[in-house]
Order: structure tokens, then C-alpha cells, then sequence
């Protein structure tokens, strides 16, 4: 394992990934700096080197500790609140019968909740500008009224009984 300073709080793959790392440390008031900008590169050594990688530095090394504490924490808030978007509503072609999955599962293949069948979960053309976003008249067996006009599903006057 190289040896790495007390003062290095993070190793990046390259120069850009650790200019946005350092200058992130310096918008939460961690003065931090891009080391190793002449050494690597060109026909210098690899032993020469601290070991690999891209070392930004706190200019102040009793700040190291902080800016591990909030790198760390800005980790974990990035890989648990990933988002997952606008939820979908999806008309399954078998059924006919609307569902609603996460916005993270577009793109993907699903079974129908009310006949198992396979869905394509992508939002269907129109479908939200025409019932909105909730509060339409729904039943069980899809919408009742197109949303604009009150008629029967996609404009169509309901069936007199």
C-alpha cells in the first residue's frame, strides 16, 4: 500500500474529477488544493510518485479530519437518495388497465398487477396530459372520464344504459 501524507483526504482517477473534489471541499469551507499536478504525467517515475491517482490536499492538516467526515457524508446521501423521478403511469396493452411504477423503473420490464402480463414501463403517448396527474375520476377498471371534456375515456361519450 503507498504511503500516503496525513494531509491527502481523497485520490481521484484524474484532474478533472479532483478539481470539482477540491473545489467542493472549498464551497463547505475546507481549503483543499490538486496535488501531484507536475509529477504525474510526462516521464517521471511511478516511484516517484505517492502510488497512483489524483491526491487532493487540505492546506490545513488539522482539517483533515472534517473533510474525510464530509466527503464520506456526501457518499452515502449520493448513493441512498438516488431519484428515482415521476412516478409512470403505464396501459398495460393486454388488460387495458392503467398502473403507476417509480420513475427509476423506466426502461424496464414488468408484470402487469391486474392480469400479470409483461409491461413495457415507459409512459404511454398522451395518457398523462389527458387524465392528469391524479385526481381524475378513475375506477378499477381505468378512467371513467378523458380529464378535458368529462367524457368517457378518450373523448368518448359513456355507453347510455
Amino acid at each position: 500500500m503507498p504511503y500516503r501524507d496525513p494531509r491527502c483526504v481523497f485520490v481521484a482517477e484524474n484532474f478533472g474529477h479532483a478539481d470539482v473534489v477540491a473545489g467542493w471541499l472549498g464551497a463547505q469551507g475546507v481549503s483543499a488544493e490538486v496535488m501531484n499536478r507536475q509529477s504525474t504525467g510526462g516521464l517521471v517515475s511511478p516511484l516517484l510518485t505517492s502510488g497512483g491517482g489524483i491526491e487532493i490536499w487540505v492546506l490545513d492538516p488539522t482539517q483533515a479530519r472534517e473533510a474525510i467526515r464530509l466527503l464520506g457524508e456526501h457518499a452515502v446521501v449520493r448513493f441512498t437518495n438516488k431519484p428515482t423521478g415521476q412516478p409512470l403511469r403505464v396501459v398495460c396493452e393486454d388488460c387495458g388497465k392503467s398502473s403507476t411504477f417509480p420513475g427509476n423503473q423506466s426502461g424496464t420490464v414488468q408484470n402487469c398487477p391486474h392480469c400479470n402480463a409483461y409491461l413495457d414501463v415507459e409512459p404511454a403517448d398522451g395518457f398523462d396530459l389527458l387524465h392528469g396527474s391524479g385526481g381524475t375520476d378513475e375506477s378499477e377498471d381505468g378512467p371513467t372520464t378523458d380529464g378535458i371534456t368529462d367524457m368517457g375515456p378518450w373523448g368518448m361519450t359513456p355507453p347510455s344504459v
